[in-house]
Order: C-alpha cells, then structure tokens, then sequence
C-alpha cells in the first residue's frame, strides 16, 4: 500500500461489512487510511472513490459488470469537474482485459496502449449475458475506459485536471481469503499454474506479471509525473510461460518438489511466448522498474506457505 509510504493520506472504497477486515490488514499505517463504506453500488455518488470492476462471480448479469463500471467511472470524473477545483490528475486503473483481445489465434503478438479490447465489448452487446463473466469484466473495463476518454475529451476546455489510465496485466493482490479456491482471480491462475496438475498445452501458455507494489508505485509516479496525463500506460513485466512459472518456482524452492508437495511439469517444454503486453511506456514516462517475475513468483510461493496451503495439496 505505497500511497501511505509515498506521505499520502489515502481514502479507501469499502463494501459494507468491509472495514474491519481492510483496517487489520492495513493497520500498520494507522490513521492514514480513510475508509468510505458503500451500501449501494449503483447509488449516484457512490462510486466517486470507484477504482475497479468485479470479476468471477457467475451470477452476476450484464448489468452487473458494465453498469457499476462506467457509472461509477464517469460519476468520480463528474464529480471532480463539478468540484475538483484543486484537482491536478486523475489516474484511473483499468486492466490489460480493456486492451487484449483474442481475435488473433496465433502469437507472438505484442499489445500496447493503441490496442482496444473490441471484440468482447461487441460479444456484449450480440449476446448480453450469455456470455462468459471474464468477457463481461474485459467489457466493463474497456467501455468505462472508453466513457473516461470521452467525458475527457468532452470537458476538457472546462476543468484544471488530466486522466491518465494503467493497464495492470496478471496483478497478485494482497488478500486474506480462507482456501485457495476464495483467491482473486490473479492469484487463483498463479496458484493453479504453480499447485496443480496441468497438461502440456496450458503449460505452454504465455502470462504477463506483474507485482502489486509495482502497480500502487504507478499510480503515484502517474500523479507525479507530468508526462503521464493523457496517457493510456501499460504495467506488465517480462512475460512467461506457465512451465517456466514453475521453473522458476523449482529454483526458488526445490524442496518443494523433491518431496512432492509441488507438480514438476516439463521443465524443456516449449518456452514460445504467445502474448506480450509491451510495458515499455511505464519505464520511460513514469520511470518504474519493474520486480522480476522472480520476485513476483518468490512472494506468491511464500503467501501461499504462510497460509499453511502447500502442506495441504498431497495430504
């Protein structure tokens, strides 16, 4: 949580019945954390503190993914035209979901901050909700996007401020979930690619990392930097392949697999990286450097440890 490290005071969105859990796990900070608690997602104003989009649950609907999403995007920017007569920046967190698509089948392909992900907005919009809930999130994240631009662009001889949107790609988070299957879905892939069994063809998938510490140092060097505003920026590290996820995690820690807690896979596999989400810009505008996959996969191997997980897998 580097927004209290960096001297800034940060306000927290919470669910209700949130709070206390964010206060414990946050508390090493003290009263620098401000938490406002939401009853109502789709209330106005209620998403002015409004960060994210859901994601994994299979129950939710359409209007569920989009609505919350680009109502509460355009109501914080709203809001800071309407009142932000200090406000200097916006940096609005959306994901690499708003910028992937799959309608090339074959890589390598490289992304960057000219992609847009309108294949599943399209998919939105022919099929609703009959289709799948990670093409419904990759929907909400590239129309409210597309919304911030266009409220931008719209406003913009009127208000003293700048957007700037990150495009984290796969983000472990800090989280207290009870099992492996409450993880996030960032940390459910690591965790499935690094604990369970999996056949060579998913072993050969590529996946763009990148640390959590790495995202929040972006969204403060995006307010600092003045280069930032009007920028789309992509936040992706060296890319990987799920077999070399492993292999990586078998440098780390061997024993974790000499005594079979751990599945080997092929540690020769084919190492072709198929998707590259070039994060480039990162470095150059905002001067981030980037934690190794090393670093990435050595705190996910320990945060999964410390929860007593590893010891479960063959027991």
């Amino acid at each position: 949580m580097c927004w209290a490290e960096w001297v800034y005071c940060p306000r927290r969105r919470a669910l209700t019945g949130e709070g206390e859990h964010l206060k414990k796990l946050f508390n090493s900070f003290g009263d620098k954390l401000e938490l406002c608690v939401v009853e109502d997602l789709l209330k106005d104003g209620a998403f002015d503190k409004h960060t994210y989009s859901t994601i994994g649950n299979t129950d939710y609907q359409t209007k569920d993914y989009i609505k919350p999403a680009v109502h509460g995007t355009v109501g914080i920017l709203e809001s800071a035209r309407k009142f932000g007569d200090k406000v200097k920046h916006i940096v609005i967190m959306s994901s690499i979901s708003a910028i992937h698509h799959s309608e090339i089948r074959h890589g390598p392909v490289t992304f960057d901050e000219t992609t847009w992900n309108n294949e599943a907005i399209q998919a939105v919009q022919e099929k609703g909700k009959e289709i799948p809930p990670l093409t419904l999130y990759s929907a909400s994240k590239a129309l409210a996007e597309k919304a911030a631009w266009d409220f931008y662009e719209k406003h913009k001889s009127e208000i003293q401020w700048d957007v700037t949107t990150v495009h984290p790609s796969l983000e472990p988070l800090q989280e207290s979930p009870k099992a492996p299957s409450d993880l996030n879905i960032s940390m459910l892939i690591i965790w499935n690619v690094i604990a369970t069994e999996m056949p060579d063809e998913q072993l050969k998938n590529s996946l763009n990392l990148v640390h959590a510490q790495d995202v929040a140092n972006a969204h403060v060097l995006a307010l600092r930097k003045e280069k930032a505003g009007g920028e789309r920026i992509i936040l992706s590290s060296t890319p990987v392949t799920c077999q070399q996820i492993r292999n990586i995690a078998h440098s780390l820690r061997p024993e974790l697999y000499t005594s079979g807690i751990l599945p080997r896979g092929k540690p020769d596999l084919d190492a072709t990286i198929q998707f590259i989400f070039n994060g480039e810009k990162a470095e150059k505008i905002l001067g981030l450097k980037y934690a190794s996959p090393e670093k990435v996969i050595s705190d996910c191997l320990a945060y999964f440890e410390g929860r007593g997980w590893l010891e479960k897998i063959n027991a």
